[in-house]
Formats: C-alpha cells, sequence, structure tokens
C-alpha cells in the first residue's frame, strides 16, 4: 500500500540550496526528504537504492548531469522526477521531455510553485512553471526544431560521463580519479568516443558536448 507521505530525493550540487530545499519540504505534513545526492551518478544510485516517490533535479552536475542522470533513473525506478533549473531555453526544455520528466521549475519559481510541483507529478500530472508552460506544450508536441543528435544515443553512460568531463576541460587523470578507472581506460574510452561521433579531437568532443546540453554549466 502505497504510503501518505510523499518520499522525495533531492539531487543539486550546491550544498547551502539542498539544505534550503531540504528544510521546506520537509515542513510539509505529506513530505519527507529521504535521501540527498550532489552529483548525477550518486543520484542514480541513491534512486535505485530508495525507489523514492519523486526526485527533484538540477540539470547542472558533476559525473552526470540532470538530463542524462533523469534518463538512466527512469530506466530503473518507477519514480517522478522534476528538474530545477536555470536553464528555461527550448532546447533543455524539448530534451528534459525527451527524456522523460514529469516536472520542470525554473530556478527562480516560488517555494509555493515548486511543492505544488511535488504534490501533482505524484498524483500522475505534469507540472511545468509558468515562465516555460509554452515552451513545454510545443516541445511536447514536436512544434519546436530541437532533435538530439542520433549519435548521442549510441553512447553507453561512461561515455556519456566521460564526455561530460572531457567537456568541463578536466584532465586525464582527474577524469579517472572522478569515475574510479584508469587513465589507460579513460583513453579506450575517449578513442571510442572519437570512433563513434566521427571526431579527431577533444575540441570537437567539447562542441558536440555542448551542443547537446552534456556539459554542466
Amino acid at each position: 500500500m502505497k504510503s501518505d507521505i510523499i518520499q522525495i530525493l533531492l539531487a543539486d550540487d550546491h550544498a547551502i540550496l539542498r539544505d534550503g530545499i531540504k528544510s521546506l519540504l520537509n515542513k510539509e505534513n505529506d513530505m519527507d526528504v529521504v535521501g540527498e545526492a550532489d552529483n548525477g551518478d550518486e543520484a542514480l544510485q541513491k534512486a535505485r537504492k530508495l525507489k523514492p516517490d519523486v526526485v527533484i533535479m538540477d540539470i547542472s552536475m558533476p559525473n552526470m548531469n540532470g538530463l542524462e542522470a533523469t534518463k538512466e533513473i527512469l530506466r530503473f525506478v518507477n519514480t517522478k522526477v522534476v528538474l530545477l533549473s536555470m536553464h528555461t531555453d527550448e532546447q533543455y526544455v524539448a530534451r528534459a521531455i525527451d527524456v522523460g520528466v514529469s516536472g520542470y521549475l525554473d530556478k527562480q519559481s516560488a517555494a509555493s510553485v515548486l511543492i505544488s510541483a511535488v504534490r501533482s507529478v505524484n498524483n500522475g500530472m505534469s507540472y511545468f512553471s509558468p515562465s516555460i508552460t509554452k515552451t513545454a506544450l510545443e516541445a511536447a508536441t514536436g512544434k519546436l526544431g530541437y532533435e538530439m543528435d542520433s549519435s548521442l544515443k549510441k553512447l553507453t553512460k561512461r561515455e556519456r560521463q566521460v564526455l561530460q568531463l572531457i567537456a568541463e576541460g578536466e584532465t586525464a587523470d582527474k577524469i579517472a580519479k572522478t569515475l574510479f578507472i584508469s587513465v589507460s581506460t579513460y583513453y579506450k574510452h575517449r578513442q571510442n568516443l572519437m570512433k563513434k561521433l566521427g571526431m579527431n579531437n577533444v575540441a570537437d568532443l567539447t562542441r558536440f558536448a555542448v551542443d547537446n546540453q552534456i556539459v554542466s554549466e
């Protein structure tokens, strides 16, 4: 039997913001923040472990951004994802719709909007902040011109993580340490990325990542 308390996983790489949102939500009688994550990979692992009713996810996070993490979470967990982001342009909204989010809020939204969004998506509805409702509807009905590069769909989860870190300017040693892999394994992933995407250098990979909103800004 489903509990009346909405269990929430909060994913954002800014601890102060997380603390503020957690305090806000936990004041509601029907909400409980059961877990926190400060990067996309951790959000995925905790979502699989905790199986929350709702995940509130920032887009711009290290290791794996919110869009990629959402895509992976929804493959394994029956949950609802609300994206909370400063990015409200059509490319981000269209990709969010594509990966299956239930809500998308501008970080400028009032606290009451976030609370309403959590309750709405938990009840099976979609919720988009007023500032991006029109864009969301156009994305959902296919009216926007943006389309994710089909090459991105060929990449594995690990390859997308490597691509994001490359585009963020991290060194080979730092990427290897962040992903708990050897430097030689990193270079193999980079070689596979270039082969799959038909690219010859890091600059091309970076441009591809920026164009497809892989970079955490």
